[in-house]
């Protein structure tokens, strides 16, 4: 659980760190909260979102792939509110990923 908590903070910090984003608190008087950075114009969230490399959810880890593997139509989500206990691929506009098996995280 360490390991994981770890690595999804690393890849959390990194992503923050490449996009330049200044915090909530560095543009807001109250200096709370978490500021979402600039609008960004379409082409901009298009390679923002291609950028993701992993996506983490409570159904497991899913790291992105070059193609789409082939499973079986009800274990492939194409919305993030399709993810469910058995999706063991996501389809997006974005990228396509691949759960994660357990034993690749915990050795």
């Amino acid at each position: 659980m360490l390991r994981k908590t770890i690595l999804i903070t690393a890849v959390m910090l990194s992503l923050s760190n490449l996009a330049g984003k200044s915090t909530y608190a560095d543009h807001h008087p109250s200096g709370v909260g978490i500021y979402s950075g600039p609008k960004l114009s379409a082409v901009e969230e298009q390679k923002e979102n291609e950028r993701i490399g992993l996506i983490v959810t409570t159904f497991g880890d899913f790291a992105r792939v070059d193609q789409a593997i082939g499973f079986n139509e009800s274990e492939i989500a194409r919305k993030m509110s399709d993810i469910g206990p058995n999706t063991e691929e996501i389809i997006t506009d974005h990228g396509v990923y691949v759960k994660i098996p357990e034993f690749m995280w915990y050795p």
